[in-house]
């Protein structure tokens, strides 16, 4: 599967949360930034990783900017 495919399976929330985490905030920004939880945006973290076959954030932001 193609990254780009692979991006479009990431919710709405978890395009949100890489995008702020490609701006350098970290899960605590990322919570505040968004009004919920940082359980919440770890969760969000997770399931985004998984669906981009990324071990880090950092690995999925590279994967995301390699993509445009």
């Amino acid at each position: 599967m193609v990254l780009n495919e692979k991006m479009k399976k990431l919710s709405k929330r978890q395009r949100e949360v890489i995008e702020l985490a490609k701006r350098g905030l970290t899960s605590k920004g990322i919570a505040a930034t968004l009004g919920i939880a940082l359980n919440t945006v770890l969760v969000h973290r997770k399931f985004l990783l998984k669906k981009m076959c990324a071990h880090s954030m950092n690995e999925a932001i590279a994967k995301d900017m390699g993509d445009k």
